[in-house]
């Protein structure tokens, strides 16, 4: 009996995105956190794995997505909400996110955390090292006057990651 030819791929629905939507009204705020609850919902295979259940992200995300009062909240919502997905491979993009609020550019060094206090450990601009006096081995004490561990905790309630120390490394990229 000869067989029907299918596609190599499915034909996708493409969801409108709302490029031009800085600070969205409730009604969107509250469906972009159901796209992103139902994405999770309905298609990740490691649910079962999560510190707390998945149900419970939706009923802590309502009031955030809607207490927004600009785009700054919102962006910390949308994070906050990536976050309880506890997955390296998530992460929050876009306008206000990177430029307000985590930043968008990585400085000229990298910091890791040792023995948790953040330490210089590789210098990628020399120039820019040297003029601003930093050193591989130097401990980060401040970052614009705030306590680095202040910023570093502030960079990973913003970050998802599978596991605490991959949380640790990618918010010393983003806490300077």
């Amino acid at each position: 009996v000869p067989r029907q030819t299918l596609p190599a791929s499915a034909a996708t629905l493409r969801e409108r995105s709302y490029p031009d939507m800085r600070y969205p009204s409730t009604e969107y705020r509250l469906l972009a956190a159901f796209r992103i609850w139902n994405a999770i919902e309905y298609f990740s295979p490691y649910k079962d794995l999560l510190d707390r259940g998945w149900a419970e992200a939706l009923t802590e995300a309502i009031p955030r997505f809607v207490a927004a009062r600009d785009a700054r909240e919102y962006g910390i919502a949308v994070a906050a909400l990536a976050v309880r997905i506890q997955d390296s491979h998530a992460y929050v993009s876009g306008r206000i996110f990177d430029d307000e609020i985590v930043g968008n550019g990585y400085p000229p060094i990298r910091v890791r955390l040792i023995e948790n206090t953040p330490v210089v450990t590789a210098i990628f601009d020399a120039d820019a090292a040297r003029r601003a006096g930093v050193g591989i081995g130097d401990i980060v004490v401040a970052v614009d006057g705030r306590p680095a561990s202040e910023r570093l905790e502030e960079s990973a309630r913003l970050i998802s990651a599978s596991t605490a120390q991959s949380n640790a490394d990618k918010a010393t990229l983003v806490f300077m």
